[in-house]
């Protein structure tokens, strides 16, 4: 799983934001938790695939084409 943005001001170029995004969870999962950053980083994986499975549901749900 990538996420890639494109910034609005230059729509030719692509950032990949996927393990920013990733990273920022992590530190998140440690700051409440403590605990091993690999594991963190894992589960932060997780989570951040979660969101975008949630976000993709809702958006064919609003378009009608949900399942």
């Amino acid at each position: 799983m990538r996420i890639v943005i494109t910034p609005l001001v230059d729509p030719d170029t692509t950032i990949d934001v996927t393990e920013e995004l990733v990273a920022a969870i992590a530190a998140k999962l440690a700051e409440r938790n403590g605990g091993n950053s690999v594991l963190d980083s894992l589960e932060a994986e997780r989570h951040l695939h979660s969101i975008l499975r949630r976000g993709t549901e809702w958006i064919l749900d609003e378009e009608g084409r949900g399942t």
